[in-house]
């Protein structure tokens, strides 16, 4: 690309969303309009509102392609039983066609100094099925993929659909060096890595509350129930009298969430908060935030708990995990040890100048994940020739920039 890129395209899942990708998308649009190029977002199935019924920040340029997702991500026999199916199956297709029809033309009107960035795989294939077919001279192609190569374990599909519909990218976007490695092996494409960006503006929380919280969807890979007993456990002792968690967020698994909270017999110490629009709110008072994942990408709880200075305590369960709390930025616990975590969380919350330590340890690696670094980053990759090369290779962001 010849030219300095002047509008850029994000083609997600869902937007706006409580997700941490979503927040990445959310983070990098300002980061990207202070630069003065223009940014819209493509969200295949419609984004949720804040508690005010308001659509949050970011969301004003989104064209969505699936409203009605009832309609179109399960099997119409499933959302609205064997006798509406017949007819309805008609509908859905004639609507599909007709919104897939216009995906296809909004993605044709992108001038030739774009770049579209798909965060998920899901975009692509949406964008591959409406028919779209890219020019030689039209936009750059990104392809990412907001968790670990490791996660491709747990949705099999995904290693089938990223090669097939990545392919015709120019780039593929990886949260860790570890992982651009392992996506360069599946993918013939270059794979970079750009972590994820801190959030700006954040206040230093003073770390004197006796309080934990958590944000997390309530699903599998992130084993909330787990963290329930392992709290529960870390405060039996007296010296962690009057410590407290709050756990923000909701999902399939809140059932189970909320019978190890009722098993474990600290309801009175451990709240479901329910789903907070500001993680910066969450964390105003806590003193420490937990992650019980077993997958893992950049986590952005991690990495937003860390510019307020708190510390976060996470199993050792990726190398994006790993490179916000090595070296006592945190407490990193060796992966899926329920003792060693036990042990860490009980001592982060009986030592005050550790954990106060450990928090401003924290802040000060988060730096290096501000928004303008980057976005500098991002925009190194969209710089230079269309397709610098087509073999399977991990390359940094500045090695793009020829």
């Amino acid at each position: 690309m010849s030219e300095s890129v002047s509008h850029i395209r994000f083609v997600v899942p869902r937007f706006p969303d409580t997700s941490g990708g979503a927040t990445v998308v959310e983070n990098l649009m300002t980061a990207f309009r202070q630069r003065g190029i223009t940014v819209d977002v493509v969200s295949i199935y419609p984004g949720s509102k804040n508690q005010e019924g308001a659509s949050p920040a970011g969301a004003d340029d989104v064209v969505t392609v699936l409203e009605r997702e009832d309609l179109h991500r399960y099997p119409v026999s499933i959302s609205y039983g064997p006798l509406r199916a017949a007819p309805l199956a008609l509908f859905k297709r004639w609507d599909r066609w007709r919104r897939l029809s216009a995906l296809r033309r909004t993605m044709a009107t992108l001038p030739a100094n774009s770049v579209v960035i798909y965060t998920h795989v899901l975009g692509k294939m949406m964008v591959d099925e409406s028919g779209f077919e890219r020019s030689p001279t039209g936009p750059l192609f990104v392809g990412q993929h907001h968790s670990s190569f490791a996660s491709l374990d747990d949705e099999p599909w995904l290693r089938e659909a990223l090669p097939k519909h990545f392919a015709d990218c120019d780039a593929f976007v990886a949260l860790s060096d570890e992982d651009a490695a392992s996506f360069g092996s599946l993918l013939a494409v270059p794979c970079v890595a750009i972590p994820n960006p801190a959030p700006e503006g954040r206040t230093l929380t003073t770390q004197l509350a006796k309080r934990a919280v958590a944000l997390a969807r309530f699903s599998h890979e992130k084993q909330i129930p787990l963290m329930v007993r392992l709290f529960a456990a870390a405060i039996t002792v007296p010296e962690a009298d009057g410590w407290s968690l709050a756990i923000y967020g909701d999902g399939v698994e809140r059932p189970q969430v909320a019978e190890a909270v009722e098993r474990s017999g600290m309801s009175t110490r451990i709240e479901l908060a329910g789903v907070v629009d500001d993680s910066a709110t969450a964390l105003s008072d806590a003193s420490l935030n937990l992650l019980t994942s077993s997958l893992e990408g950049f986590p952005m709880t991690i990495l937003e708990a860390a510019c307020s200075a708190v510390p976060s305590i996470a199993f050792d369960c990726s190398a994006g995990v790993r490179s916000q709390l090595e070296n006592e930025a945190g407490y990193l616990v060796h992966s899926q040890n329920e003792d060693a975590y036990v042990a860490a969380l009980r001592g982060a919350m009986l030592d005050d100048i550790e954990r106060r330590r450990r928090g401003e340890n924290a802040r000060a690696r988060a730096e290096r994940y501000a928004p303008s670094r980057i976005v500098d980053d991002w925009l190194a990759l969209t710089e230079g020739s269309r397709r610098p090369h087509r073999a399977t290779t991990v390359v940094s962001a500045p090695q793009l920039r020829s």
